[in-house]
This record gives structure tokens, sequence and C-alpha cells, in this order.
């Protein structure tokens, strides 16, 4: 049975959008360049350490054009051998260390590209440089996208959930400074993904098509 509240939301939605793009033709005509081939990716980015603590820790960043390859691969993987734990190296025994293995030779194989910075605090402190472990986690987060992002690319950045001020505005500051930096639209959109379930974005999505 249709919802009614669903259904006038999406009818005023598309009205909205139909008018706008009436409006500007124009610039509907300027986005219509980009071809369905044009280069996107995902790119996902995690911390590995405890920045306040540790003295040694490291950002990474994991783009794929196509991500939906390998994760289906790593969920035919994770069936087969029925490991369904979250993939973490303190939870790494000798008994998981071949699935491990397993998914390493898939990341490996697939067209998925890694970059990382590892930083040893005692050499080069960049909590120390920026001044506060979010910002170094911050800038660390913006030169690891500068320098993996290909010519013309178009990328959506999901990033782990981070200790961070109330007032921190790190999804605006990295897609900002990552394109101005490129001279260009290069990130889309950056989105951090919290680690506990019921904060995810996909439970708010969940909860509205219920109340639906």
């Amino acid at each position: 049975m249709r919802s009614d509240v669903g259904y006038r939301a999406l009818r005023t939605l598309s009205k909205g959008r139909a008018q706008s793009e009436d409006a500007v033709p124009l610039q509907r005509d300027r986005f219509a360049k980009l071809t369905t081939s044009h280069p996107t990716a995902i790119a996902f980015l995690d911390e590995s350490g405890s920045m306040p603590r540790d003295r040694i820790f490291a950002v990474g960043c994991l783009k794929l054009a196509q991500p939906s390859v390998l994760l289906r691969q790593v969920r035919k993987l994770r069936d087969q051998q029925h490991f369904y734990e979250e993939l973490h190296f303190s939870r790494l025994t000798k008994g998981s260390l071949p699935f491990y293995i397993d998914v390493l030779r898939l990341v490996a194989s697939s067209e998925a590209q890694f970059s990382c910075f590892v930083a040893d605090r005692k050499a080069a402190d960049p909590v120390g440089r920026f001044g506060s472990t979010f910002r170094a986690y911050e800038k660390l987060a913006i030169q690891l996208l500068i320098g993996s992002t290909w010519p013309g690319e178009l990328v959506t950045v999901l990033a782990d959930e981070f200790s961070m001020p109330d007032n921190s505005t790190f999804e605006e500051t990295v897609k900002t400074e990552v394109n101005n930096r490129l001279g260009r639209l290069a990130v889309t959109n950056v989105c951090r993904s919290p680690r506990r379930e019921i904060l995810r974005p996909k439970s708010f999505v969940d909860f509205g098509t219920t109340i639906s």
C-alpha cells in the first residue's frame, strides 16, 4: 500500500526539481557535457593506531572505481569460509590468518589503489605540527586524496568516524582544500561513517522508510 506522506514528499520533490531545471537550461546543458563513461571513484579513509597516544600511527586511503566488484568477491569469500567478523589487525589470530591473506589477495588483484601515510612522532610529529590530532588527521587525509585522484576523476569520500570537536567541519574542509589544490571539482562529497550501527546513515534510511 502506498504511503500518502511518502508519495506527497516524492511528488513535491519531483515538481520542485522540474521547476528548477526549467529555470536554468544553460546550467543543465553545462552538466550534460559529462559522459556516462566519465571517471569516478569512491575513496575509503581510515586510520590505524591511536594518534593521541601511539608513537607510530597511519592514515590510509583505498580508492576504487567500481567497489561493488571487490565487495561481491569479499562477500562470497566470507560466505565460503563463514567468517563474518570485522577485519582488524588487533583481531588477527593464527586461525583467522588464512582469511586475511585471501582478502589481501583479492584486493591486490583488483583495480584498487591504496596509499597511506605512516607517521613516527619522534621523527616528524604531525600532531605537533598541525596543533591537534583531528587537524593532523584532516591534513593527512587531504594530502592522500590529492595524491590519489587521477586527472578529471570525480571522487566520493567515505571516512571512518574520528573523534573531533563539535565545531569541526572536516567534511567541508577536506572537500574544499582538495578541490582548491587541484583547481577543479575533484571531491564531490565527504561523509564520515560512524562505527556504531545506530548512527550509520543507512539506519536513518531504514527508519524513514519504515515510518513512511
